[in-house]
């Protein structure tokens, strides 16, 4: 048995946590019941997973089989299907529909013995048997057979609840605990459902509608769009300064809405009228005219039921009281939506009343994870393998593209579009991920499968896009229902536990992208991780590489780059060409404007100081083009591997790197050197004076070439 009821493996992916789970048997813990809780639960990445473990079904109407994936043991996956699908297995509940829509009314329709939808449900007996008059196989029934077993794995959100299930005997492995594990709920209200309940407490209730008509005036102009909106929405400090002062009886009156909104379930009884063959025999109706009626009736009592059924409010008013109340959770308004947060317990309650819980999660702290369980940090015990060696991985950063989020210029899109481009080259094999809007079919999709997902594991490279921020203002909600501290967002003087909380969350998802490739499990080979966002990986802790993505490919640079490496090319083309080096020749040859040249000329110290300092570049190296004889094997060897190595690292790095070699050669050595490169690595030297450059390197490597002008 384990001495501690919340331990926490933070050993790094890949090294077994979901094996060694799988093998677990519920003897060895002194347990009743082991439960493995997956994200992954029907289509488990695990092959011990897959085949010790029990899945509990979900209530659906059908699901769908995707041949194009498969699980380890061979089983095609198990999906729900899309929107215009047809599910190609049975279904095990006929009102899962139903269900579902009274979830979007944010209403609890899922307890196991008394649920409204299945009191009023003509074969809820046999459904409870495991026997379904439509289905061969039924939710209750499955589910009952299912919770027998010894080892069970199960989404979260599927669980039973701690109040109809004895959760003390079993033992709990969570698996990514820190995307799985919900610490809030949500309700979102647009302006008809706003209305909709006022409307319906000022019928039932006309003195309570009274007592609060100043907050729905006061929230009304919110959903309305009547007050503008700041750039990040109203968050519950704003809101909160345009409500009106709490009733002292606010307790009160939320145990009486509590009572007052209380949905009338009793139409979900309601069959239709229907004659049968003997009543239409006596009434001399015809078979075909018995059929008519009958399917008149349905229509009817169909288009009862759903105007019955839209007239019941989104309950949202009473979890809106409860935190305007004091209780932990937090408001946000964005594009006239009002979305109400409240704490949610039910997963920490079924992690307390676990007999342990083993957290399987290689990159969540112990403080947040103490956070989302209500718990102090101190009594989860942490244990971790030894970390791997990662020095068969070469991680390396692509800056000069900013963060990368979701909403992309089409230019930047093009940039990104070239970038992938010149990767792909460098690496045949290589797997990319994006945000989802942005992802290509086969790419890895932040807050998808770049965490917990075995797809990449073959791959000899992998570069990412953009810094996976998840949305700052929800960050921020969360913080706020888990913490019962409300904090704003500022820029200037950010809150320290908040803009602590959001970069765990980011660097978590770097942290899981880089392990799908799995190096430490492939000691033997070369691998490389690209990261192309502008953030800082230092927490990584690990030795990270630097390029701009101009180094990478031209086509990926910003306008100026580009633009500069148009005025390079040009001039090049001319000199080959022995056409006279003109600003009008070389704007004609790259289609840019004159004015623009003359601009970007002045950061150089003027047009002629520019032209004469890439002539002397180019004239050099067309010069000493036919001396390769010249050159000594170790000359050679700077000119094949050495200069293509030094222009891979950052900027900073590489003019140190050729610094060193002029001073140790000499300027004209240093050409014969480049002159003996290939061309592509004499277009990226040039471009790393002429584009990539800082100014501050800019202007060092200017006064080098301005000591070669003496023969220096």
């Amino acid at each position: 048995a384990l001495r501690h009821k919340y331990i926490l493996d933070r050993s790094a992916p890949g090294l077994g946590k979901s094996h060694n789970a799988g093998i677990a048997l519920p003897a060895a813990f002194d347990t009743e019941k082991l439960w493995y809780i997956s994200s992954d639960h029907r289509n488990p990445t695990t092959g011990v997973i897959e085949s010790n473990y029990t899945d509990l079904p979900v209530r659906h109407n059908g699901l769908k089989l995707d041949d194009s994936r498969h699980t380890p043991n061979g089983h095609p996956f198990r999906v729900w299907p899309t929107s215009g699908e047809q599910p190609n297995t049975k279904g095990n509940c006929f009102r899962a529909n139903l269900f579902q829509k009274f979830r979007a009314k944010n209403l609890n329709v899922e307890a196991s013995e008394n649920s409204p939808i299945c009191a009023t449900c003509k074969p809820a007996h046999l459904c409870k048997k495991g026997m379904g008059f439509k289905y061969k196989a039924t939710y209750r029934g499955e589910r009952q057979i299912c919770l027998s077993q010894n080892r069970i794995r199960t989404h979260a959100d599927s669980m039973p609840h701690p109040d109809d299930f004895d959760y003390s005997t079993c033992g709990l492995f969570w698996d990514e605990v820190g995307i799985q594990f919900k610490g809030m709920d949500e309700v979102t209200v647009n302006l008809s459902d706003f209305d909709q309940v006022w409307v319906e407490l000022e019928a039932k209730s006309p003195e309570l509608h009274e007592v609060l008509k100043p907050l729905r005036l006061a929230l009304r102009r919110l959903l309305t769009g009547e007050l503008k909106q700041p750039y990040h929405g109203w968050d519950s400090a704003g809101i909160r300064s345009l409500l009106p002062q709490v009733p002292d009886n606010l307790s009160e009156i939320i145990h009486i809405l509590e009572t007052i909104f209380q949905p009338d379930f009793s139409f979900l009884a309601r069959q239709p009228e229907n004659i049968t063959a003997t009543e239409a025999r006596e009434l001399g109706i015809s078979p075909a005219m018995r059929l008519r009626a009958n399917r008149e009736f349905r229509r009817q009592t169909y288009e009862e039921f759903y105007h019955r059924f839209e007239r019941i409010p989104l309950n949202w008013l009473v979890p809106f009281l409860k935190v305007w109340n004091g209780q932990h959770g937090a408001f946000r308004c964005q594009w006239q939506q009002l979305i109400i947060y409240s704490k949610s317990e039910r997963y920490a309650a079924v992690a307390h009343g676990a007999k342990f819980n083993i957290f399987l999660d290689a990159t969540i702290s112990r403080e947040r994870l103490a956070l989302l369980l209500g718990i102090n940090p101190e009594e989860i015990y942490i244990i971790e393998q030894e970390t791997p060696n990662y020095g068969n991985l070469r991680i390396i950063q692509i800056t000069g593209m900013g963060k990368l989020g979701k909403d992309r210029s089409e230019s930047l899109q093009q940039r990104v579009e070239a970038l992938r481009k010149a990767l792909k080259q460098r690496h045949q094999d290589i797997a990319f991920g994006d945000w989802k809007d942005h992802a290509e079919d086969g790419d890895g999709q932040w807050f998808v499968n770049l965490r917990g997902s075995n797809e990449f594991e073959e791959a000899t490279a992998m570069a990412v896009f953009g810094v996976p921020y998840q949305n700052i203002g929800y960050l921020q909600a969360f913080y706020q229902t888990l913490t019962g501290e409300e904090v704003q967002l500022d820029k200037e003087n950010p809150d320290p536990g908040l803009q602590r909380f959001i970069e765990v969350h980011t660097q978590a998802e770097i942290e899981q992208a880089i392990g799908r490739i799995r190096s430490h499990l492939r000691p033997g080979e070369e691998l490389t991780f690209y990261f192309v966002g502008d953030y800082d990986l230092s927490f990584l802790g690990v030795p990270i590489e630097q390029v701009e993505a101009f180094q990478v490919t031209p086509d990926a640079g910003t306008q100026s780059q580009i633009t500069r490496w148009k005025i390079l090319e040009a001039m090049r083309l001319l000199l080959s060409q022995g056409q006279k080096i003109t600003q009008i020749a070389i704007a004609q040859t790259a289609q840019i404007s004159q004015p623009l040249i003359a601009r970007i000329a002045q950061e150089f110290g003027g047009w002629g100081r520019l032209k004469k300092l890439l002539l002397t570049l180019l004239d050099c190296l067309y010069s000493n083009s036919n001396n390769f004889a010249s050159l000594t094997s170790d000359e050679r060897w700077f000119a094949d591997t050495y200069l293509p190595l030094v222009l891979d690292e950052s900027a900073e790095v590489a003019v140190c790197e050729i610094r060193s070699v002029i001073h140790a050669y000499g300027f004209r050595k240093f050409i014969a050197i480049v002159a003996a490169a290939s061309p592509q690595t004499q277009a990226r030297l040039l471009a790393l004076l002429m584009q990539a450059l800082p100014v501050g390197v800019q202007s060092e490597l200017l006064a080098l070439l301005a000591l070669s002008e003496g023969g220096g």
